[in-house]
């Protein structure tokens, strides 16, 4: 079972590679639960064995979500997302947007009432629902299920949900796993592109159960049954922590091997956990590049990144493996670099330019490859980028693609597609 411990970076990083290397198995656009824990040890300490102002102080819990989503949708607009979010139940009101579903097997009397609600899965550029006492998107027009995501969080001080509610005492596992499959029932995509993106800082305890009272209480005694991970897609837990010791709790490492032996799916076996130093988010979006640098190694002939007005700027990607001996860096790469390198280790290629994407499939830019090579085995500078567009403007943060064809001086002909990303 894969159970490491490590930094935000070092995890996102190699969470990211496991999800990656799944897609690139399979090329079918995914169905993604993300389950988000918003009890109070993630703002304040709350008992919890965090710093003082808790697990997740920075809200980046709701940055890696909202990242994800942005860059699936760059490349699959029709994947299916969606999201619970739990404390102890679930913590959005049915009424509040017109989007979320109500769960059924919730606790009534307790202070989340009888309109507890998720996020169902729909794809992303699916027409979104008007309504709502508050929603979350309030913009003109009508929006996608992607413009909801996309207003779901905000930033202020910290990220968080827009217009609360804050954090809230206790850890409903079960009650979030239960919404979880219970969305997963709609779904026609298939079970071994199903994913659940887990992201808590601690045990399953009630705030009944912690207080020694939970007489009548539905989810009472019922804290571990999520752990038994019967009927489970493929797992991925990101345990948060801003300290270096805390262990991983014995019930997320049980379900985590549970979820890989269930037989769901054959890529249920990639299931694992991963304890996250939450403060060293700077590296986030690394995991975002190399969840689409998976996706877009796959893409079927038939499948384009959402098409631009220009005829030059549809991008096909066809089914290949990337080539291990095209390499990008720093990738992804600050402005204030003013460059992003392509290295070559293999035969030598002939003289060539490859072009650069942006996230809507446009042209910005062409690269030239110059291979000087003396040895093959050697890795070389072959091409630079300066993150300029074809009008020689810094190109704004974001996902790119740079794809092409390369000719070793043999004939031999190797397809290039490598995600960059500018931060």
């Amino acid at each position: 079972m894969l159970i490491k411990r490590f930094s935000l970076s070092a995890i996102l990083a190699i969470a990211t590679l496991v999800f990656a290397t799944a897609a690139t198995v399979y090329g079918d656009p995914p169905a993604v639960m993300f389950l988000i824990d918003h009890s109070t040890s993630m703002s304040t300490q709350s008992g919890s064995d965090c710093q003082s102002n808790g697990c997740d102080p920075n809200g980046n819990r709701f940055r890696v979500t909202q990242a994800l989503i942005d860059s699936i949708y760059a490349i699959y607009p029709d994947a299916e997302v969606g999201i619970v979010i739990f404390s102890n139940g679930l913590v959005l009101d049915s009424d509040r947007d017109a989007n979320l579903v109500r769960y059924p097997d919730v606790y009534a009397n307790d202070s989340f009432g009888s309109r507890q609600s998720y996020m169902p899965l729909k794809p992303l550029n699916a027409t979104a629902n008007l309504g709502g006492t508050n929603p979350f998107y309030t913009g003109p027009g009508i929006p996608t299920v992607y413009d909801v995501y996309r207003n779901m969080f905000t930033i202020t001080n910290r990220w968080e949900i827009r217009n609360g509610p804050a954090e809230i005492a206790g850890t409903n596992i079960s009650l979030a796993f239960a919404a979880a499959l219970k969305a997963f029932e709609s779904t026609s995509i298939p079970k071994k592109d199903q994913y659940i993106i887990f992201l808590s800082d601690g045990y399953p305890l009630l705030n009944e159960e912690r207080t020694g009272v939970c007489t009548g209480h539905i989810w009472c005694g019922r804290g571990e049954e999520f752990a038994v991970g019967t009927n489970t897609p493929t797992t991925y837990t990101f345990y948060l922590t801003t300290g270096n010791t805390r262990a991983l709790p014995d019930i997320l490492v049980t379900m985590t091997n549970n979820v890989r032996m269930n037989g769901y799916s054959e890529t249920n076996l990639k299931s694992g956990i991963w304890a996250v130093n939450s403060g060293y988010d700077d590296l986030l979006a690394l995991m975002m590049d190399n969840i689409v640098g998976g996706i877009v190694s796959v893409l079927t002939p038939d499948r384009v990144v959402p098409p631009p007005s220009k005829e030059e700027a549809t991008v096909i990607a066809p089914m290949v493996i990337l080539s291990s001996k095209f390499t990008a860096g720093p990738n992804p790469v600050l402005k204030q670099s003013g460059m992003i390198k392509f290295y070559r280790q293999g035969k030598q290629v002939a003289s060539s330019e490859l072009r650069i994407y942006d996230a809507t499939g446009n042209v910005i830019n062409k690269i030239k490859i110059s291979d000087n090579a003396i040895s093959t085995q050697a890795k070389r500078q072959v091409g630079s980028w300066d993150l300029k567009n074809k009008n020689g403007k810094i190109v704004s943060d974001g996902t790119y693609l740079l794809k092409g064809t390369l000719k070793t001086r043999s004939g031999e002909k190797e397809k290039i597609s490598v995600i960059l990303g500018v931060r």
